[in-house]
C-alpha cells in the first residue's frame, strides 16, 4: 500500500478526531480559534465516554453510535444554551469569536506549514503505511485495537481485561478508540489506521492546540498564529519522540491536547490575553473535555493540575494587586484566597493518590543534575540533539515574557516542567523522587516530551517580541504607506519561514533516523521480520478460525491476534499468565512426558504453535523452548515455514 492510497484514511481520521467535537463545540456556542482548539478534545471525550455508555446498555460501539451520540449531546447542549440566552435576553454574537482575514490567513498558513513538516517527517519515519513500531508497548496497543474491533466494546473499563486475559482496571483507551473507528470506516489494516491517526494527531491536533495556548499568552495576532504553526514541528522531544519511545501512543494523544487545556485554564482565570471566551464557556469546554484527556492518559490531567499551580498563584497575586488599588472588594479577595487554598489542598491530595504502582514506576535516573538541567533548558532531553536556534529563541522568549510581565505565569509553568524533568532524570531513587514524579511512572521520556508544550509558546513570544521591536523603530508615517507596509509584512513572513527552516536541523534529522530504524521491517527487527509477517499471513489459511495459537509475545508471534484477528494465548507481553499458560511456557519441553502439558493444551484448545526464534523485544523471564529444541521434540508436526519462522501443530496431544 502506498502513502497516496492512504489519503482517504487520513481524511477519515481527521473527520473522526475533529468533526464530532466541532459539532458539540458549536452547539455550546464556541467560535473562532477556540472552536478549532476545542474540537479535538471534545471528540476524544465523546470517543471514550460513548463506548462506556454503549457497553452499559449492551450496544456495539461503532461510527453510527458515535454520530448518534454526538447529535444527541449537541442538541441537548444547544437547547440548554438557547434556554439560558433566552432567559438572559442576550445576543448570541460574541466579539471574541470574530476573526479578520489576516488572522484567518495566518492560522491557515501556520497550520499548512507545521502540518506539512510534521506529516512529511512522520511519513519518512514510518517508511510504509503498513509498518509498525517495533517496540515493547506496541504489542499491547495493536492488540487493544483488535479487541475493540472484534468485540464492539471500546469501554476503558473492559478492553484491558480482553487484552490482559484476566482482571484489569481502567486503562486509557481514547487513542485506541480513534484508531478502531478509523479502521472500521475505511476497512484498512490496523497498522495503516494507526499511522494515519498518528499523523493527524501530530500534524493537526498538536499544531492547533499549540496555537491556542500561544494566543493565550501573546494574543490572537497573525504573527503569533503563523509562527506557532511554523515552529510546531521544530522540537525533537514532541511530537517525534512520542511515536518512537515505548511506544507511548496514549501519552502522544494526551500531550498533543494539553496546550489547549492549559489555554482554557488561563481563560477561566482571566489571565490570558483578550479577546477570550467567557469564563463560563471556557469552564464548560474544560469540564466536558477533561474525561477525554483523562482517558487519553491520566497522568496528563495531573500535569495540567501541576501547571495550573503557578497560574492560580499568579491570579491570586493579581487579585491582591487589584484589592490594593481598590478595584476588588475585600470579600471577593477573601474568597479568592480560600479558593486557591482549597485548590492547593485538593491538588496535593490528588497528587498523592492518583498514580501508578511502585512496581510500574521503577524507571531509574540516568543523568546528573547539571546534565538534566542543561538538557531541559535546551529542550533536548535524552536522545535529542542540541539545537542552537531553539535554545536562543527560548532565551528570547524568557526575556520577552519578563518584559511583558502580564504573562509571567508561563514562566511558572516552564519552571514546573523543568523541575519535573530534572527530578526524574537525576534525583536518586527514593521517597522525594517518587513523591514528585511517581505520577509519571518516574519515566524521563514522558516528562521530556512535555517540555515543548511550554517552550513552543515561549519561542513564539520571543520571535514576535523581536518583530515588535523592529516594527517600533519604523516611523508610523512609513507604515501608513500601503506598498511599504505590504513589503515589510512579506519580509517578516519570509524571515519567519527562514527561522522555521533553520530549526529543521540535526536535532530533527537524528530523531527521524532513530525512529525510522524502529519502524523499518528487516530480518533484525525486534518484533516482526518480513519472514515472520509472511508466516502470520499464510497461517490464516492453515489455522482454524476458532483455534488458539501458542505464541511468545515478546518475539512478535502474538501479533497474529492484532494483525490477523486469530486467538493467541498471550495477546500482549503483559497479559496475565493463567496456570495453564504458565505450564506451557515453563515445561513445554516435557511434552510427551508430563501429562499436565497436554491437559493445558486441551483446556486452552491450543494445538498450534509459532516458533519465531529467540530474538525478543524485551527479556521478561518467559522461558520457552529454543528452535533447536522444538525441531527435535516428538509430537510436533511442521506445517509451514518462512525463513527461520515456523508454524507447528501439536499432534502429540490429539
Amino acid at each position: 500500500m502506498t502513502w497516496l492510497e492512504t489519503v482517504p484514511t487520513f481524511l477519515v481520521a481527521a473527520v473522526v478526531i475533529f468533526v464530532p467535537g466541532a459539532i458539540l463545540a458549536r452547539a455550546f456556542g464556541v467560535r473562532g480559534l477556540t472552536w478549532a482548539a476545542a474540537a479535538a478534545p471534545l471528540s476524544v471525550s465523546l470517543a471514550v465516554v460513548g463506548p462506556i455508555a454503549a457497553a452499559a446498555v449492551h450496544v456495539r460501539w461503532n461510527p453510527l453510535v458515535l454520530a448518534g451520540l454526538t447529535l444527541s449531546v449537541s442538541v441537548l447542549a444547544w437547547c440548554v444554551r438557547y434556554f439560558m440566552l433566552t432567559r438572559r435576553r442576550k445576543k448570541t454574537t460574541a466579539k471574541w469569536g470574530s476573526s479578520s482575514t489576516a488572522i484567518l490567513a495566518a492560522a491557515l498558513g501556520g497550520m499548512a506549514f507545521g502540518g506539512a513538516v510534521i506529516s512529511v517527517r512522520f511519513v519518512r519515519m514510518f517508511g510504509s503505511p503498513e509498518n509498525i513500531s517495533q517496540t515493547y508497548d506496541n504489542v499491547y496497543h495493536l492488540s487493544a485495537v483488535r479487541a475493540i474491533l472484534d468485540s464492539g466494546n471500546g469501554s476503558s473499563l473492559v478492553v484491558g481485561s480482553m487484552v490482559q486475559n484476566g482482571p484489569s482496571g481502567t486503562y486509557p483507551f481514547a487513542w485506541h478508540n480513534l484508531v478502531a473507528l478509523t479502521a472500521q470506516i475505511t476497512s484498512v489494516p490496523i497498522p495503516v489506521a494507526v499511522n494515519a491517526v498518528n499523523v493527524v494527531i501530530g500534524a493537526l491536533v498538536w499544531t492547533i492546540s499549540a496555537m491556542y495556548l500561544a494566543t493565550r499568552v501573546g494574543g490572537t495576532r497573525p504573527a503569533i498564529l503563523l509562527m506557532t504553526g511554523i515552529m510546531a514541528g521544530s522540537f525533537g522531544a514532541f511530537p517525534y519522540l512520542a511515536v518512537d519511545w515505548g511506544v507511548l501512543y496514549p501519552n502522544f494523544l494526551a500531550i498533543a491536547l494539553l496546550p489547549a487545556f492549559v489555554g482554557m485554564v488561563a481563560d477561566i482565570l482571566n489571565i490570558s490575553v483578550p479577546p477570550r471566551p467567557s469564563r463560563l464557556l471556557s469552564a464548560v469546554i474544560l469540564a466536558v473535555g477533561i474525561p477525554g484527556l483523562a482517558l487519553a492518559h491520566p497522568n496528563i490531567p495531573m500535569a495540567l493540575a501541576a501547571f495550573a499551580v503557578p497560574m492560580v498563584l499568579f491570579w491570586l497575586i493579581r487579585c491582591f494587586t487589584m484589592a490594593r488599588r481598590g478595584k476588588l472588594p475585600a470579600g471577593r479577595l477573601g474568597l479568592a484566597v480560600l479558593g486557591v487554598l482549597a485548590y492547593l489542598v485538593l491538588f496535593v491530595l490528588a497528587w498523592d493518590r492518583i498514580r501508578p504502582s511502585l512496581w510500574g514506576s521503577s524507571w531509574p535516573p540516568t543523568l546528573t543534575i547539571s546534565t538534566a538541567l542543561r538538557e531541559a533548558l535546551a529542550t533536548a532531553p535524552l536522545l535529542i540533539t542540541f539545537s542552537l536556534p531553539i535554545f536562543i529563541l527560548t532565551l528570547l522568549g524568557v526575556v520577552a515574557v519578563c518584559f511583558r510581565r502580564n504573562q509571567l505565569w508561563l514562566l511558572g509553568i516552564y519552571a514546573v516542567a523543568i523541575m519535573f524533568f530534572v527530578v526524574v532524570s537525576s534525583f536518586p531513587v527514593g521517597p522525594l523522587r517518587q513523591a514528585i514524579t511517581g505520577v509519571f511512572f518516574n519515566d524521563s521520556y514522558r516528562l521530556g516530551m512535555m517540555l515543548p508544550v511550554v517552550v513552543l509558546p515561549l519561542v513564539v513570544i520571543g520571535i514576535v517580541w523581536i518583530y515588535d521591536l523592529v516594527m517600533a523603530w519604523i516611523p508610523p508615517s512609513v507604515l501608513a504607506l500601503k506598498p511599504i507596509a505590504a513589503a515589510l509584512m512579506a519580509v517578516a513572513v519570509v524571515a519567519g519561514v527562514l527561522i522555521g527552516v533553520s530549526a529543521q536541523n540535526d536535532q530533527l534529522r537524528n530523531i527521524q533516523a532513530k525512529t525510522t530504524s524502529d519502524y523499518a521491517m528487516s530480518a533484525e527487527s525486534m518484533l516482526l521480520s518480513p519472514d515472520e509477517l509472511a508466516l502470520l499471513q499464510r497461517a490464516v489459511d492453515i489455522v482454524p478460525n476458532d483455534a488458539t495459537v501458542i505464541a511468545q509475545p515478546a518475539t512478535g508471534a502474538s501479533l497474529f491476534y492484532a494483525l490477523e484477528g486469530r486467538r493467541v494465548i498471550l495477546p500482549a507481553i503483559s497479559s496475565f499468565q493463567s496456570p495453564e499458560v504458565r505450564i506451557l511456557l515453563d515445561h513445554f519441553t516435557e511434552l510427551g512426558e508430563n501429562p499436565g502439558i497436554c491437559d493445558a493444551i486441551r483446556k486452552l484448545d491450543a494445538f498450534y504453535l509459532f516458533d519465531f526464534g529467540s530474538r525478543q523485544v524485551s527479556l521478561l523471564g518467559m522461558p520457552f523452548p529454543s528452535s533447536d529444541d522444538l525441531a527435535k521434540m516428538p509430537g510436533l508436526t511442521l506445517l509451514d515455514q518462512v525463513g527461520p519462522s515456523k508454524l507447528y501443530k501439536i499432534d502429540g496431544c490429539l
